[in-house]
This record gives C-alpha cells, sequence and structure tokens, in this order.
C-alpha cells in the first residue's frame, strides 16, 4: 500500500521566516480593523452623531461574526498538527471547517433576524436605533462570503500559508474603499449608514468567491483543497474541531456581549459619549490585530511542537512569545497614549466627543497593553488542548470583574463624571482585561513548565 505524501513543514525556524509569517497574519488581521475604522472615519466626517448607531450595529453584528470566526480559528491549531501528517487527515479537517463555517453561517443570519423583532437599544435615541437597524440590514448580505473567507484563512493559517489571506483581505479592503467613494459622491442620496452597509456586504461577497476560487482553482489545490463531497459525513472529524472551537467561540462571545452591553449602557448618557465610546473601540480593534496575529503565530508554532512531543522546546517558545507579547504590548500602548490627540481630530472637529475620546484612549492604551499578554498566554495554553480554562478566565474577568465593577464605579461617579461616564465603562475593562493578563500568563508557565518536567 502506498505510503500517502506529508504536507510539506511550513517554514518557521528562523527569525526570517517567523517575521514573515507574523507579518503575513497581521496584514490580513489589519484589513479586517480596515472595515470598521473606514465606516467609522466616513461617518465621524458625514454625521458625527450617527456614530453611535455605528457602536451599536456592530455591537451586533461585529459579535455574532467575530464569535463564529473564532470558533473556526480554533481549527487552525488542528490543522497545524495535522500539516505534518497525510493529504487525507488534512483535508478531512478541512472540508469539516468549511461545512461548519456555513453552518455558524445560518445561526448569525438567524440572530440578526431576530434582532429587527427585539428592542435591543431601548436606551439610544430613536434615530439611533433605526439607522443601527438599517446598517445591520445592509451587512447581513455578506454573512455568507464572509464565513466562506474566515474558514478559508482558518485552513490557511493551519498550513502557514498566510499570505493568500493578505491577498484576499487586500482585494476586499480595495472593492470597500472604492465602491465606498463610488456611492459617497454619485449617490449622495444613500443614507450614510447604507453605504458603509452595502460596501463591506459588496468587498465580501468578492473575497467571498475568491475563497471558492482560491481552494478549487488555482496550485493551492494541489494538496491542500477540500473535498467535500468525500469528507462531509465523517461526523468524528468535527469533534475536535467543535471541542477546540466552543470555548475560544464562548470566550470571544463573551467578550463581545460584554463591549456591547457597554455600549447600550454609554448609550443612554447621550450621543457624545456613544460617539466618542465608538471611536476609541475603533482604535482598539487595530490594536487587537496585533495581539491577535501574534496569538495566531504562537497556536500554530506551538501546536507543532506538541504534535513533535519537544516539551522543553515548546516550553522555550511559549518563554519566547510571552516576552514579544510584552514588548509588543508595551509598544501599542506608548503609541495610542503619544498620539491620542491625533487619532482623535483624524475622526471629528467637534470638541466635546474630542476631549473625551482621548481621555478613553489612556485607558484603551493600558487595555491593549494586558491584552497583549493574555492573548499570547490564551494561545499556548489551546495549542496544548487546554481549551476551557483560558475562556473561563477570561469570562470571570470581562464579565464578573469588568461589568460587575462597572455598574458600581458608575453609580458613585455620576456626580463626578457629569457628561464623561463613558470613561468609568473602559475603567473597569482595564481591571478585568490586568486580573486576565496575570492570571493566565502564570498558568501558561505553570502548564509548559509542567509538561516539560513530566516528559523529561
Amino acid at each position: 500500500m502506498r505510503k500517502e505524501k506529508g504536507l510539506p513543514r511550513p517554514a518557521v525556524q528562523d527569525w526570517f521566516s517567523r517575521l514573515c509569517f507574523f507579518v503575513s497574519v497581521w496584514i490580513g488581521q489589519i484589513a479586517l480593523a480596515g472595515y470598521l475604522l473606514l465606516d467609522s472615519l466616513l461617518v465621524s466626517h458625514a454625521q458625527p452623531l450617527l456614530l453611535g448607531a455605528v457602536a451599536l450595529g456592530n455591537s451586533a453584528y461585529v459579535s455574532a461574526i467575530a464569535t463564529c470566526a473564532a470558533t473556526l480559528s480554533g481549527s487552525t491549531v488542528i490543522l497545524a498538527q495535522e500539516s505534518k501528517n497525510s493529504e487525507r487527515c488534512f483535508r478531512s479537517f478541512a472540508s469539516n471547517v468549511l461545512t461548519l463555517a456555513l453552518f455558524l453561517g445560518t445561526i448569525i443570519l438567524m440572530f440578526l433576524q431576530a434582532i429587527k423583532h427585539f428592542n435591543i437599544w431601548h436606551s439610544a435615541d430613536d434615530t439611533i436605533q433605526i439607522a443601527a437597524s438599517q446598517y445591520i440590514r445592509w451587512l447581513s448580505i455578506g454573512v455568507y462570503p464572509t464565513m466562506l473567507y474566515r474558514s478559508t484563512a482558518a485552513i490557511c493559517h493551519g498550513a502557514a500559508l498566510s499570505k493568500y489571506v493578505c491577498y484576499l483581505q487586500f482585494v476586499g479592503l480595495t472593492i470597500k474603499c472604492i465602491s465606498m467613494c463610488f456611492m459617497y459622491f454619485c449617490f449622495p442620496r444613500f443614507a450614510i449608514l447604507k453605504i458603509c452597509g452595502m460596501s463591506t456586504a459588496l468587498s465580501y461577497v468578492f473575497i467571498g468567491t475568491l475563497s471558492v476560487v482560491l481552494l478549487y482553482k488555482t496550485p493551492f489545490v494541489n494538496r491542500f483543497r477540500p473535498r467535500l463531497g468525500k469528507y462531509l459525513l465523517d461526523l468524528r472529524s468535527y469533534i475536535p474541531l467543535i471541542r477546540a472551537g466552543f470555548p475560544i467561540g464562548t470566550a470571544s462571545l463573551a467578550e463581545l456581549c460584554a463591549f456591547a452591553l457597554f455600549s447600550a449602557k454609554i448609550g443612554q448618557f447621550g450621543a457624545v459619549n456613544l460617539a466618542a465610546h465608538q471611536i476609541a473601540y475603533s482604535v482598539i480593534s487595530v490594536g487587537y490585530s496585533f495581539t491577535s496575529a501574534l496569538s495566531i503565530v504562537t497556536s500554530v508554532r506551538v501546536g507543532q511542537l506538541s504534535r513533535d512531543g519537544a516539551a522543553h522546546a515548546r516550553e522555550h517558545e511559549v518563554r519566547r512569545a510571552l516576552r514579544w507579547s510584552f514588548v509588543l504590548g508595551i509598544t501599542l500602548m506608548l503609541c495610542t497614549a503619544t498620539f491620542r490627540s491625533q487619532i482623535a481630530s483624524s475622526y471629528t472637529a467637534s470638541s466635546d466627543i474630542n476631549t473625551l475620546a482621548q481621555q478613553i484612549m489612556l485607558l484603551v492604551a493600558i487595555i491593549l497593553f494586558f491584552d497583549s499578554i493574555q492573548a499570547t498566554a490564551a494561545s499556548s495554553l489551546r495549542a496544548i488542548g487546554c481549551n476551557f480554562l483560558p475562556a473561563c478566565v477570561q469570562i470571570a474577568g470581562l464579565w464578573f470583574i469588568g461589568i460587575a465593577l462597572s455598574d458600581y464605579l458608575v453609580r458613585f461617579s455620576s456626580p463626578i463624571m457629569n457628561g464623561r461616564e463613558a470613561i468609568v465603562y473602559w475603567v473597569a475593562v482595564s481591571i478585568g482585561m490586568s486580573m486576565i493578563a496575570a492570571v493566565l500568563s502564570v498558568l501558561a508557565l505553570r502548564r509548559h513548565s509542567a509538561v516539560g518536567t513530566e516528559r523529561s
């Protein structure tokens, strides 16, 4: 019987290849944040008070998409491990990733349809509520293409071929910019949020189509293309994907729901607070692209070493990743704190919104530092199969510390923070994130050192 030829081993053995891998992943992640930035910039210059509608709309749509994407990202570690085995194993898992993505897309559509029948933003202004609902309606068009792209990205990251994700996102972001400018200048009667939603949906329709072409009609298919017809009913291969992805998706959902709840609560304090909150959220999404890229590289590298059984090398890799996460966090913190005035001014000329956004961005700088550490520590734990513990720590930090503390702080600081209540919520998030980073970093070092001691 002929032995199946193994997939090529990803080139992550030297510093240059690791840097290239990180940059390729980061470009794909920063491009995702670019959609939110473009929408926020256009709305802030055209109708600044509608930034609240962007915040509320994204609290529902982005939360759903990012949760499902986080669930699919659990398959990256599995694919990274199986990429060193046979083609059949890799194709089986890749096929089920695509199927799972389409199933999750159906759930997202049902969720967005249900939102229209429930007034979840009752504390916000009526105009903002209507605009947010219309924004979500146009974004919903691109749900299935978005999930096709997300599944393709998970497959490419697992095979250390993240450059294909960069190509897709470059095309998508270019289409987003062109279509947004075309509709803004050629169809001035279009509502501003309609332009934002339609341009995003159109760009994802293109890159969703290109994702299918990438998997089936390019040299990429010679070894990595899935075979849906052959492996679709292999139900056993869904179990590890769900086991790895469900805790990650749950933690991501808890984090995004916490920010969605913050948006809803901040909405009751007026459009200025909500607009400043949206600017800060746009900035933090850019920082997340760096921390997310480092966490993906860590999970792939540690996952490969876990498959090899190299316990000491894996422990060394985790310590090195945590050191780099510290450096990355310090860099993001200093850049955000230093250039917060220029960043806020680029969004709006409103002095009230500008001043409040600058104050919040000082807290955003602190949050980015701790997020860099916790994301890397969590990914290193998931790479060795420890999925539920990081999820529990992240949920406890954001909900039982962040949200509970925010309600307490708002109650006692309202007379002092009159007109600046949004700051209180970001203070609570920074405290919760610091606790998560401390606990997960200690757990990551203890778990990997313990495994290394046992194997030696």
